[in-house]
């Protein structure tokens, strides 16, 4: 499955466990010659008090990290003091949650300028609204389910206006 990643375009996101560290025998694999940590990003379930260890390895490794499944704001400013590379905010989760994801997402863009954080990456959209209004409050990345985005990438033209505009082109 690496050999097939590495040819890939972009970034890819591997998750990791807080519980277990079997994941890092499999992660110095990456080390050799044949990869390219840059294309990795070790997502860690953020719990500030407990990772620090586990930043240290992956730093140590050569891996970009993402912590994953912030919340608050102290989380938010932990990964700032480690250092982490990307933030992962669950949408969707949130708001199930009764908490203002979209507020929360403000406020942590504005303490990203301040301090020069983290990328923050939105994960758990499930409706088509919440793109549109994660991407113009300038989010860095964000995941879609596919058959959100297929929906979100739908032409929408009023009253036969693709049709026209091809008539007008003839």
């Amino acid at each position: 499955m690496v050999d097939f990643l590495k040819e890939l375009r972009g970034r890819h996101f591997v998750q990791i466990s807080l519980k277990r560290y079997d994941w890092v025998e499999k992660l110095e694999e990456l080390g050799d010659d044949r990869y390219n940590r840059e294309k990795f990003v070790i997502k860690i379930p953020w719990d500030t008090l407990r990772v620090g260890e586990i930043v240290k390895i992956l730093k140590e490794l050569g891996f970009r990290t993402c912590a994953t499944a912030v919340y608050t704001i102290s989380q938010y400013m932990g990964a700032v003091g480690y250092k982490i590379d990307y933030t992962a905010v669950y949408f969707d989760r949130m708001r199930r949650s009764g908490m203002d994801a979209l507020s929360f997402i403000h406020d942590i863009l504005k303490l990203q300028n301040i301090h020069d954080g983290p990328k923050i990456l939105v994960a758990s959209l499930k409706r088509y609204e919440d793109v549109d209004s994660v991407l113009k409050a300038g989010v860095d990345s964000i995941t879609l389910p596919l058959d959100l985005f297929s929906k979100y990438f739908e032409v929408h033209f009023p009253m036969n206006d693709l049709e026209r505009f091809e008539e007008d082109y003839g």
